[in-house]
């Protein structure tokens, strides 16, 4: 990851082109937020690229530390920036868009309005949706690497971690190759929300294997571009998962015993 030398970019910013002009209205940190953001957007800010530090920042915009610091709280909650801490940190700008949509996400079931069902309903949803259009418009080089990362899922079969990693990459790339930017966005929300509520989720190796055959057999009726059998079989693969957790949740009612 290139990290840009701070004093670069306050010069580059101060005698080329502004990063920030001074602000006299209202609600000073969204428009702080919006200038940044613009940034990102024409590639000016670059991945990896740091912020110049909040006294910089405060110099440059006339503001005080409190509106910079509620900016870049802004930017960090919206999945850009990221805030690190030590002798090297400072807010360097990532690229994590499915962060809002997992706060969001994660919220509502805090406040009980989600459910194990609306998972598995809602990644049926998108993912067969994708997985169509991934078969109409996938190429050789994505066949070749869905069936990398299926190789990668069954070779981490021991490490738990890494397996679901692989797991996730495989579902996010297969909504990548349907060229929909927003359905890759929501794959990836759904699985870090189910990482979330799950962390010690473990799967039984004969269980990793079947999952591994079953991606197999999507990513080949994929490159033959039957796309209503790779419709039917992410929907046998999303169910499954459902089922197992479904599972779990019953076993771990039935431990704790009656409530009340």
């Amino acid at each position: 990851m290139y990290y840009y030398p701070i004093g670069s970019m306050v010069e580059h910013m101060t005698h080329s082109a502004p990063m920030l002009a001074r602000l006299s209205k209202e609600k000073l940190n969204e428009k702080i937020v919006s200038r940044i953001k613009e940034l990102i957007f024409a590639n000016e800010l670059q991945i990896g690229h740091k912020l110049p530090s909040e006294r910089e920042l405060m110099e440059q915009t006339g503001v005080s530390r409190a509106v910079v610091r509620e900016a870049l709280r802004s930017l960090e909650q919206s999945g850009l920036v990221e805030v690190r801490q030590g002798a090297t940190g400072g807010a360097f700008v990532i690229s994590d868009l499915a962060k809002p949509i997992f706060n969001s996400a994660y919220d509502l079931y805090g406040q009980g309005k989600l459910t194990l069902a609306h998972f598995v309903e809602v990644r049926k949803a998108i993912e067969c949706v994708s997985v169509r259009g991934a078969a109409e418009k996938a190429s050789p080089g994505d066949i070749s690497r869905l069936h990398d990362l299926n190789e990668a899922y069954l070779k981490e079969i021991e490490d738990n971690l890494k397996h679901r990693q692989y797991a996730e990459a495989f579902h996010v790339a297969v909504a990548e190759v349907s060229g929909n930017h927003l359905s890759k966005l929501l794959v990836g929300a759904l699985f870090r929300l189910l990482d979330a509520l799950r962390p010690n989720s473990v799967q039984a190796k004969k269980f990793k294997r079947d999952t591994y055959m079953l991606h197999k057999k999507i990513i080949e009726a994929m490159e033959r571009k039957d796309a209503d059998l790779c419709e039917y079989l992410v929907a046998k693969d999303i169910e499954r998962t459902g089922m197992l957790e479904r599972s779990r949740i019953r076993y771990a009612e039935a431990k704790a015993g009656p409530s009340g």
